[in-house]
Order: structure tokens, then sequence, then C-alpha cells
């Protein structure tokens, strides 16, 4: 076997390893900037809640979530530029991603009776809670922990009869969005 030949062996297999590894390895940004933007909701809601803002001020969520959607599709296809294939895990993640965010949207726009006010907000916190528990079960201490802050964020919320947004907020940003940042900053 030749050089020529020997490389393009080696690399095929470093492509079928990649592609099968167990391992799930994250963009730590989406997770950041999507715990930012739902943590901003959360408290531009409780700051209308109390009076502080007005109700208006509830066009800052769509600012929010504009900057979030914007984020993902160029960071998207940024990464999509560089990337020859994914792993077959990375799909199955991707494929609870859509499914917990599908079926979360539907409950926020056609549950509105069934999970009035905070309970909304709330939803996103048990997806967050959901989304990091699958990272933790492909080996990831980090996104455990994140989850169990999610899903505790959740239950303290319940019991909080003043300020129940911050705290869901809180859940979001310590959660989701230090799970980010901890994927940013890990040398895995």
């Amino acid at each position: 076997m030749e050089s020529v030949e020997a490389r393009e062996s080696l690399e095929m297999v470093e492509r079928i390893v990649a592609a099968s590894s167990r391992r799930l390895c994250l963009a730590g940004e989406f997770f950041l900037v999507w715990g930012v933007v739902s943590c901003g909701m959360d408290v531009v809601s409780q700051l209308i809640d109390f009076g502080v803002w007005p109700a208006s001020a509830v066009w800052l969520w769509a600012a929010l979530i504009g900057f979030g959607i914007a984020f993902t599709v160029v960071r998207m296809r940024s990464l999509a530029l560089r990337a020859e294939r994914v792993s077959l895990l990375l799909r199955e993640f991707l494929s609870v991603l859509w499914v917990t965010v599908g079926i979360a949207v539907i409950c926020d726009v056609f549950g509105w009776r069934l999970f009035p006010g905070w309970g909304s907000a709330a939803i996103w916190n048990v997806v967050a809670a959901i989304v990091l528990f699958y990272v933790g079960t492909h080996s990831n201490w980090r996104a455990t922990l994140a989850g169990v802050i999610a899903i505790g964020s959740f239950i303290v919320a319940n019991y909080v009869t003043n300020g129940t947004g911050f705290v869901l907020g809180a859940g979001m940003l310590f959660s989701y969005g230090a799970f980010g940042l901890a994927e940013m900053l890990s040398p895995e």
C-alpha cells in the first residue's frame, strides 16, 4: 500500500469513528444564547407583571427571539460549511431537540388555557431539563447538573408567589446558559 492510499484509508477510518462516536459534542454557544434569551424573556415578563415596565415592553420578547433565531441561523450556516458529516448521535440529539421544542411551541400556542401565566414560561424550563438530561445520558456530567438546576428552578418557581419569572429566568440562565458556557470553556 502506498502512502497516499494509506493516508486515504486512515482518513476514511477517522470519518467512520467520528460518525459513530458515543460522545455528544455540541456547540455550547447555542445553549448560552438561548439560555440568555429565555432568561431575558422571563425577566421582561416579571418586570411587566410587577408594573415596573409597561405592557408594551412585551416587544422586547420579539427582539430577544429575533436575536436568538438570527444567531442560530448564522451560526448553523457557518457550522454547516465546515461539517462534512453529522454523527448519528448528533442527529438523534437534534431529533430530541426538535421534538421537545415543537411540543413546547404547540403547548404554548394552543394550550394557553391549560398553561396560563407562568405555566407557559415554565414549559421551557421543562424542555431545557429534557434536553440537558438527554445530553447527560451520553456521559456529560455538566449537562446532568444543568438539568437538575433546570428542573429545580421549575419546582422552586411553583412555590414562589412573588417573583416566579425571576426564578424561572435564573433557572434558564444557570442551567441552559451555564451549560453552554461550560461546554465552550471545556478542553474536552
